[in-house]
């Protein structure tokens, strides 16, 4: 199994345990939704409805 090391910063220890907690979930997923995850997290429309309460509620909702 092919492994690698990255490094995580954030501007507190409770920050660090929420990036590193989902870091983790993510890593469980499958190669190819890993995939569609990145084509999220590079598209601005998607990143707002992730910055927006109301609009993740939504997103919540119709999930």
């Amino acid at each position: 199994m092919a492994k690698t090391e990255i490094t995580v910063t954030a501007s507190s220890d409770m920050e660090l345990l929420t990036r590193k907690k989902a870091l983790e979930e993510v890593n469980k997923l499958p190669t190819d939704q890993l995939q569609r995850v990145l084509k999220l997290v590079k598209s601005p429309n998607a990143i707002g409805y992730l910055s927006s309460d109301i609009k993740f509620a939504l997103l919540q909702k119709f999930l």
